[in-house]
Order: C-alpha cells, then structure tokens, then sequence
C-alpha cells in the first residue's frame, strides 16, 4: 500500500506529523468539515439564551469584579475576586477575566431599546431596581463566546488525532477522516451538552481548549519543543482551571506510548523536557495553592468513601459516554459507606478490565491510541475521581476533557473494526456512522432545550435524581415563579395552586437536605408572597441559624428588613454579610441602599442647615428621623417647629402624639392626638395613636391604684412586668426604676430596665442596666440574652454613625 506519511526521524520524540496537504484541501474533505461545523451550530443554535445556573450566580451575576474587568490584575493576586461565596474562592483569574470580558460586551445601557426597557421597568419596580436590572449580566454572549471556543477546541482535537492515528498507522491513507470522525463525536457528543451549557463549566471548556493547543504546537513544531513552547498555552490554561497542567503527565504517556525505541523515556532530550514541564507544572500547583483562600472549600469530608465511590462513577461516565441517556445536571449520588458495597466491586473490576486493555494494546503499534485513549481518561479523571473530596461525587460535565481520550481509543478501535469489513458492509458502516452522529446531535439538541428553562431542567433532575433535595427545590422555585407570573396577570387561584406546588416541593426537598440554607431563603420568599411576614421573617432567620458562613443568606434577611421598613435592623445583617464576603454584588447595592436610608445621615444633613432654609416638610422628614432613632424630644422639638409654620398641621400633631407615647407622656400624647383629630377627623394613624394614649393612661392608673400604699420593691417588679406586657415600655422603666431604688440588688428590676430600653432603642441605658442585673446574677440567663440584644444595639448604632463619618 503507498503510504501517505514518511515514517518518524525522532519518534520517540513525537516529530512533526507530515500529512500530504492535498489529503486536508480535498475539496469532499473540506466539505464534509464545514458540514460537521453545521450540524454542531445547528445542534446547539437554540441554546444561546439558556439562563445562569449553579456557580454561573456567585462567579458571575453575585461577583461584582466581573462588572470591573479594569482591575483585572487583581483577580491574579486575590483568589477572592472570582466568587462571591468564600467557600468558592478557588485561584481561577482566567475565568473571571473571561466573564469580564463577555460581562463588558454584553452590557448595554444607551441603545434606545435599552432606555426604553429602563424606563418601562422604572414605573413598575423604581428606577433604582430599573438600573440594577440593566447592569445584570447577559448570558447571550458568555454562551456566544463558549461555542466559538467549543468549534475551535474541535479543530485542535482533529489535529491531535491527525498526529496520534498518523503515529500508530502512518501508511493509512484515510487517516484524516478517522481524525474527522472522531473530532465529530466529540463535537455532537450528547453528554457535552452538561458542559456547553452551563457557563461557569467553561472552566473545564476553556482549559481543554488551551491543552489541545499545548499537544498541537507539541506535536507539529519542533522549535516549540526545543525552547518549551508548547508549556505557554499549559500556563495559561492553568490560569482558568488548574486541571490543565494534567498535559504534562499526557505528553509523558505520548512519547512513552508512542516512542518506538525500546526506552525512549531514557533519552536525554526526552527527560530534560519532560523534567522541565514537571517541574513548571508543579510550581504553578504551588502558586495556585499559596493564592488559594483559606475560606476555600471542596465541600467533600471523607477521601475513602469518595474515593471508593469513584469506581462506580467511572461505570457510569463509560456507560453515558457509550449510551448518554441518564444524564443529569445535579445527581442525587451519595459516597458509598460499605467497601464491599456491589458497586464497588463491580467499578473496581471494570476498571481492572480496563487497565488489562490498555497493558494489551501498549506494545501493538497500530493499537497504540487506544492504550493512550484510555490512559488519557484516567489522567483527566484524577483531580475529580480520586482521593480528593468534592460536594457530588459526580457531576456529567466533568467528563468534558476526559471524553476526548474515549474518543481517541473508541475511534481507533472502530477503524479495526471497519477495515475487517468487506466493501460492502463497510458502505453500510458509513451510513451507520452517519445516523450515528445524527442521533448525538439530536441528543444535544434536546439536551440544550433541557438546559433551556429552570423549570424543564430541574424537573428532568428530580426525575432521574428524585433524591436530589436541591433539584427538589429549585423546582419548587420555577413553580414559585409560575404562581408569581399568575397572579401578575390577576389569575388567583391558579397563583395559589402553583404555591401548592412550590409548598410540596420544598416540603419534599426538606426530606433530603432539612438543613439547607438556601431552602429556607426560598421558603421565606414563599411566605412573603403570601403576605405572612411573620413567619417569613422566621425562615429567613432560620437560614442563618443552617449556615452563619454563607454570606447569600445575610442578603436575603436584609433585603427582607429593608422592604419592610426595618433598616437599622436590615444594615445589621448587611454588614454582617459583607464581613464575610465584601465583593458580593447585591450585599453592596443593600449597603448602598441603605446607607441612602441612614436616619444618622438624615439627621446630620438636616442638623448642617440653617433655621432660615428649612421648610414645612424639612422639620416633618426631621422629626420622624429622630422618632426612628428613638430620639423621641428631638421628634417632639422638630414637630413643634413645623407647626410654628403651620399650626394645623396634622402630621405635626400625631409625631408629637406617638413620641409622647413612648415617653410615657400619655396626657400630653392625648392632648397632641385630640388636636390632630380636630385638623382632620379621617386622619387613621391619628387616631389610633390617640386611642394607644388613652389606653395606656387608663390602664397606667388602674394598675398603680391596684398597689398598697408602701408598695415593696418586688411589687414594683411585678407592675412593670404587667407594664411590659402591655407594650407600655416607659411605664416598665419607670416602676422597675422604682423598685432598684429601693433595693439596688433586685436583679429582676434592673434586667427588666434593660429589655425596656431595648424595645425603645435606648442601648446604652439598656447596656447599663443588663450589666447590673449580670452582675447581680451571673446565672441570669434572660439577663444575659437581653444584654447581648443591646450590645448588638449600640454596635449597629455605631457602625450607622461611623458610616456617616
């Protein structure tokens, strides 16, 4: 047979591959080429507006570098600028370069449609939450970006296949279109689908992107071998996702495999390359490790049970790479506990068979890539199937990189097959081969239509993962947001039966999962909808409790308190949150927000103006800043001077009317409230505050005429007990101040002051007055919880005055 291939100068080397340019120029070549490129787009056309899931919300849409790619030396130095969850902060600075990049190009807020959308959502939802829409991430180009990335990782694919099968067969002249099949099953292999479409996996695209291009300039250049240039595309590759210095153990196994001298891994040239790119490799593993934050967390505990796990796991990636039809993007997997478990023995044996494979095929020239193919699987494999821990034992996008060295022993393999057929059947094995990668596309197509909406993907998890409690939720989610759309569109019932539904599956995800946090932040969401805060608030809490490190769970709370008009409490939470994770997008649109909602900010503004220039409204806004500072004179000073303006000011008259009820000052709030009612008798909120003065005034008298003449100091406790469970605080301070002062020791007296001054937001007195009653009682444990509240108290006062500063 005439060869197409002169033989190997240096093979144990792995020189230049020589394929005749006339083979590649073919114009039934060039073709077929530009026909697998189509039926990829054609595959994957509809996925380019598949939403962010999983990571793509803490790298990309929660991480507020990828919105300042101009600082983009940082994300090299500081690991935490390429996730918003500390646990997550893996050394990847590649990736959030790239998300910065599509982030930029994807912005756009002064095309006319742009403005006009702004505008539109203004009226609805405030231009604030108008703006914030518009500065979200577009997934448009990151999927854009990742499939040109994806096609050209196929084109370097074919060419190490063109090089590898040329290495085992140099005088097969259809060499190329063994390389183009295989490049083609790579391409439209369904299972790449878990990978294409979820954009925080281009870690894993990305980087194979950057190996296939390191063995190409390997293998076809020989000066970048002589001055190590093939080790620049590694290096970089490694910046996105750390798996890619797994090139140099792949090279090792190419010139050892491929290498016809009888020990080409003795030779000096081979060793000192060899030498050098290990060593390159580890000292980019170091800097990756010494960039690493501690709060960085692979989220597995037990390297045995994962470790004996990954058996079976492999089982189940050879048999999705063979028949991809269980693929999932979140399993319900769980380690194995048994070592003996039928699964464990059953992976270790097919990976026994395996290994018999690859020892078989080693030293059979023209069976070489199929040793390699599959030592090419396992050396992909090791940083996720082996001893180190990850949250899912397995995770179906995983298989990205190391699917390319199935492809290389599968097809080798089959075209042992295909030459043993005759002319015949090896027609019918083309058209096999067509329908083939037919059927992978279609696959990837409907993969891509899974990957489509929330609903249809976390429904196709929970059916084949229905163990799964995060699947179980985020389902319960895309049912939420149908109950949403519902009852925007008036539709009650229907709102309330998807409800129903959201109810079940979180219900149903509680089984599986009964202390994830992030369940009982949606649960809560739930329960606003439902107008049923109270227990919204409990949910919302409750998600902290789970999880205290998770900074997403801060952000639901606060976010809750501020729409409920609580932001001293809501900054609280805030700032806990940001301690925790300072660059987390929406925790600083919170900060930002409520640090315009600061009553110290307010009052100091108001405070730096001149008597001259304040008007009517001025002293109102004034005076209920200092009523949400519990400043309750200033409250009163600042209504006063509204109504030197306006004496019939009603608003003026019911400030005045509920400070005083918080002072205690009943009949001057009832005197307040009766000229409020006089100005405007439908003023509700007058009214009811007049009728809390006239209840407290009343129920204030009945009970001191219940007391003895000389009442004792326990009597005195007693009252503001009854005092405090009426809301009447003041009145609790002033019988409980009595009664210290008639026995400074009574510890009851003292922590009942203390819980008081909290309800009035009156800490430092409340501080003072918990310190007693510990003292008193170092066992006081109800003393001790009411001083903490107002410690906490004073400290979220000071961080709102210092925010002023």
């Amino acid at each position: 047979m005439k060869t197409s291939a002169s033989a190997p100068s240096d093979s144990s080397h792995l020189p230049e591959s020589k394929m005749p340019s006339k083979h590649l120029r073919s114009p039934i070549f060039l073709l077929t080429s530009f026909l697998v490129l189509v039926a990829v787009w054609v595959a994957y056309h509809q996925h380019f507006n598949n939403p962010f899931y999983f990571d793509d919300v803490h790298t990309v849409v929660s991480n507020k570098w990828v919105r300042q790619l101009d600082s983009f030396p940082k994300f090299f130095t500081d690991a935490t600028t390429t996730s918003s969850l500390p646990r997550n902060q893996a050394y990847r600075p590649g990736m959030t370069v790239l998300h910065g990049i599509d982030y930029a190009l994807g912005l756009d807020t002064t095309s006319k449609e742009a403005i006009a959308k702004r505008d539109s959502l203004a009226k609805t939802v405030g231009m604030t939450a108008a703006m914030e829409t518009m500065l979200m991430p577009q997934q448009k180009i990151f999927h854009i970006h990742i499939f040109i990335g994806y096609l050209l990782s196929g084109v370097l694919l074919f060419f190490v296949l063109l090089h590898l099968f040329g290495q085992a067969e140099p005088e097969r002249a259809w060499t190329h279109w063994l390389a183009l099949f295989g490049t083609a099953w790579f391409l439209l292999h369904t299972a790449n689908a878990e990978t294409i479409n979820y954009i925080s996996a281009r870690s894993d695209a990305a980087s194979t992107f950057w190996i296939l291009l390191s063995l190409v300039v390997y293998f076809y250049a020989s000066i970048a071998r002589r001055f190590f240039l093939f080790l620049i595309p590694m290096v970089i590759g490694f910046f996105i996702k750390e798996p890619a210095i797994m090139v140099v153990p792949i090279l090792l196994m190419s010139i050892w495999i491929f290498g016809t001298e009888e020990k080409p891994l003795r030779k000096k040239k081979n060793m000192f390359v060899l030498g050098v790119s290990f060593a390159v490799a580890i000292i980019l593993f170091l800097i990756s490790r010494s960039f690493t934050p501690t709060t960085w967390s692979s989220g597995g505990t037990d390297p045995w049970h994962y470790l004996l796990t990954q058996a079976f796991v492999i089982v189940h990636y050879c048999f999705s790479f063979i028949l991809p039809v269980n693929l999932s993007a979140d399993t319900d997997w769980t380690p194995v506990q048994n070592t003996f478990d039928d699964r464990v023995i059953l992976g270790t044996l097919f990976i026994a068979a395996l290994v018999y494979v690859i020892v078989r095929c080693w030293n059979r020239p023209k069976w070489k890539p199929v040793s390699f193919g599959l030592v090419w699987f396992f050396i992909a494999l090791a940083p996720t199937s082996s001893i180190f821990p990850f949250a899912e034992v397995l995770n179906d996008h995983r298989t990205y990189f190391p699917y390319i060295g199935l492809v290389i022993a599968a097809t080798c393999a089959l075209a042992h097959v295909f030459e043993k057929l005759t002319a015949t059947r090896q027609k019918l094995a083309l058209a096999a081969v067509v329908i083939f990668l037919f059927a992978h596309g279609v696959g990837t197509y409907i993969r891509s239509q899974v990957w489509s909406t929330p609903e249809k993907l976390w429904g196709d998890c929970i059916r084949k993962s229905p163990e799964n409690g995060r699947a179980w939720m985020h389902y319960g989610m895309a049912m939420f947001e149908r109950g949403n759309q519902a009852l925007q569109r008036g539709k009650i019932d229907s709102a309330t039966a998807w409800h129903d539904s959201t109810e079940f599956c979180y219900n149903r995800a509680k089984l599986f999962m009964p202390y994830y946090s992030y369940l009982f932040v949606n649960w809560g969401a739930l329960r606003e909808w439902q107008q049923r805060f109270p227990e919204a608030e409990e949910y919302y809490r409750y998600a902290i409790t789970c999880d205290n490190s998770n900074p997403e769970v801060y952000a639901a709370l606060g976010d809750f308190l501020r729409r409920k008009n609580r932001p001293q409490e809501a900054y609280q939470f805030v700032q806990q949150g940001l301690q925790l994770s300072p660059d987390h997008q929406r925790l600083n649109n919170l900060n930002r927000l409520l640090q315009d909602a600061n009553p110290y900010k307010q009052l100091a503004f108001y405070q730096a103006q001149k008597t001259s220039d304040l008007k009517l409204d001025d002293y109102l806004n004034w005076s209920l800043v200092c009523y949400n500072l519990a400043d309750y004179d200033g409250c009163i000073a600042a209504a006063r001077q509204a109504l030197n303006i306006d004496s019939l000011n009603v608003v003026a008259y019911n400030n005045i009317c509920t400070a005083n009820n918080q002072l205690g000052n009943y009949p001057e709030a009832i005197v307040a409230g009766q000229q409020a009612i006089r100005v405007d008798v439908k003023f509700v909120q007058a009214a009811a505050n007049l009728s809390e003065a006239f209840r407290c005034q009343a129920l204030s008298d009945s009970l001191y005429a219940t007391l003895p003449t000389q009442p004792s100091d326990v009597q005195y406790v007693n009252l503001s007990l009854l005092f405090y469970n009426a809301k009447m605080y003041a009145a609790t301070i002033d019988a409980a101040s009595k009664a210290v002062r008639m026995n400074p020791g009574n510890a009851s007296a003292w922590n009942n002051i203390c819980v008081a001054c909290n309800q009035l937001k009156r800490y430092q007195q409340g501080r003072e007055a918990g310190e007693k009653a510990v003292a008193l009682d170092p066992n006081f444990e109800l003393a001790k919880n009411n001083l903490e509240v107002s410690i906490n108290g004073l400290k979220l006062a000071e961080g709102l005055r210092n925010a002023v500063k």
